[in-house]
């Protein structure tokens, strides 16, 4: 699906999925609404898959879940691109620790 081809508030739907086959399951997830997502635009894709979009996931993860971490693997993008922009919104967000405060983490103190 090419969403270049689609205004910001298009409402992407289920007959979206008969376009291109090989998105299928991204076109699946997509679909599936929610009260926080009551639609899916191509403005709310791009809110969601952006940097802050993802630090304010991670924060509602901290939040609800107590989640001490996560793993992130990259798909397209460059890992650096993590260090680089996602950890600084962690960060901004207070819940992605200073360098100093890495440094002074050793298994020691971290299973205590």
């Amino acid at each position: 699906m090419d969403l270049s081809k689609c205004g910001p508030d298009y409402e992407i739907s289920a007959s979206d999925i008969a376009e291109d086959h090989h998105v299928r399951s991204l076109l699946d997830q997509l679909t599936a609404t929610s009260p926080e997502v009551p639609k899916w635009t191509p403005w709310v894709i791009t809110e969601k898959a952006s940097i802050g979009g993802l630090g304010q996931e991670l924060e509602r993860w901290v939040g609800e879940a107590d989640v001490g971490g996560v793993n992130v693997g990259f798909v397209t993008t460059p890992f650096e691109d993590v260090v680089e922009l996602l950890v600084p919104e962690l960060r901004s967000r207070g819940i992605y620790p200073e360098q100093e405060e890495i440094e002074d983490l050793t298994a020691k103190n971290i299973s205590a």
